[in-house]
């Protein structure tokens, strides 16, 4: 459901960029696509990723992800991060995945932000590290995760200091994105 919203939302600002017309077709979008336009990039992906139109291919998808990412794109970075956390197609490999995450999270993605989150919490690609655990559960509840419970949970395992060190990274973190 949430790929269907992001890609509709793609799709909307590629009309807008585009004009009445939009992007009728695969050959279209890749024209866009081969211009450097990041939503078309992005869009394009996810057609290789689903089998769209397109062939299902998911090294063409990552490809068209990282190009969307390379031109700013957060939910392009976010899908990449995703694609390798996952092993979606590919081998799970956490140090991409992490790449790709803080990519995103550093553009404020909080889908981004909860999945750095979870893997400082559990140890995946990176140290274990409670702090910046809950450092970047915090970014990614302002940016509208629904994961107070989750955050919730974790402060009770964690000394006063630790939420204090943890609440001062977040504010660090989020100064140093602006």
């Amino acid at each position: 459901m949430r790929r269907t919203v992001n890609c509709a939302l793609i799709l909307i600002s590629l009309l807008l960029f585009t004009g009445p017309a939009g992007a009728q077709s695969v050959e279209e979008l890749l024209d866009m696509a081969n211009d450097g336009i990041g939503s078309a990039q992005c869009l394009l992906g996810f057609k290789y990723l689903d089998g769209d139109g397109v062939e299902q291919d998911t090294n063409e998808a990552m490809k068209w992800f990282r190009m969307a990412a390379e031109n700013g794109d957060a939910h392009a970075s976010y899908t990449l991060g995703r694609i390798y956390y996952k092993g979606e197609g590919t081998a799970v490999d956490y140090a991409e995945a992490f790449k790709w995450f803080l990519v995103a999270g550093e553009k404020s993605d909080a889908n981004s932000q909860f999945r750095l989150s979870e893997m400082y919490l559990n140890g995946n690609g990176v140290d274990k590290d409670v702090i910046a655990a809950y450092a970047w559960l915090t970014l990614a509840i302002g940016n509208g995760a629904n994961k107070r419970g989750v955050r919730d949970n974790l402060e009770r395992d964690m000394t006063k200091a630790q939420v204090e060190q943890a609440r001062a990274l977040a504010d660090s973190l989020q100064s140093s994105f602006e």
